[in-house]
C-alpha cells in the first residue's frame, strides 16, 4: 500500500481510499484559528524527503503562501506524534494515523483557512504477477474495511450537515 502516486509501466495501481491530511498540534492549540505568521513561526514536523504526505504538505504551503521558518524531519509517524503532543511543533498527518490521538484528546486539529489536502492510498503490485491466496485475501480484507469506513464517513458527514427547509 502506498500514499500518493506511483508511475511505472510494470506497476499496477489500484486506488483504495482517499485520505485527508490534517494539521495537528498539542492539546489546546486548536482552540482558535492561527494566522499565517503564527503558522510560519511554529516548527513543522514531518517525514523524510520523498514521502507522499510531505510532498502534499509542501505543495499546500506553496498554494497558501506559507513559508515555515523552522522544520524538523523525523523518521516515523509515532515519533512525530510524540513530538507534537509534547509541544515541539505542529505536523500535517494522515487523519488515519492520528485518529486515536484526536479521539483521546492527545492532539488537536489546527484550523488553517483553505487547507484542503488529500491524497489517495492505493494498493500496488507488479503488473500481471499472480497473487498468492494470502495476498488475495489481504486485498479483499482491505476493500471490505475501506468500503465500510468510507460508508461510515459519508453517513457521519450527512448527519453533521445542517438541515435546510428543502432538505427536511
Amino acid at each position: 500500500m502506498v500514499g500518493g502516486f506511483v508511475a511505472a509501466p510494470e506497476i499496477e495501481v489500484e486506488p483504495l481510499v482517499d485520505d485527508d491530511i490534517v494539521v495537528v498540534g498539542r492539546r489546546g492549540l486548536g482552540a482558535r484559528r492561527l494566522s499565517r505568521e503564527e503558522l510560519e513561526s511554529l516548527t513543522w514536523i514531518f517525514r523524510e524527503e520523498g514521502s507522499a504526505s510531505r510532498e502534499a504538505v509542501e505543495a499546500a504551503w506553496t498554494d497558501l503562501g506559507i513559508a515555515p521558518a523552522h522544520r524538523l524531519e523525523l523518521p516515523a509517524w509515532e515519533a512525530i506524534k510524540v513530538a507534537v503532543s509534547r509541544g515541539y511543533g505542529i505536523a500535517a498527518c494522515s487523519r488515519f494515523a492520528i485518529e486515536s490521538e484526536l479521539r483521546f484528546g492527545m492532539l488537536d486539529l489546527v484550523r488553517i483557512p483553505r487547507w484542503n489536502v488529500r491524497r489517495t492510498i492505493s494498493i500496488i503490485r507488479v503488473r500481471d504477477a499472480a497473487m498468492t491466496p494470502s495476498a488475495r485475501q489481504f486485498v479483499s480484507m482491505l476493500h471490505a474495511l475501506w468500503s465500510r469506513t468510507s460508508r461510515d464517513d459519508r453517513s457521519a458527514r450527512r448527519a453533521r450537515r445542517p438541515k435546510t427547509k428543502a432538505g427536511r
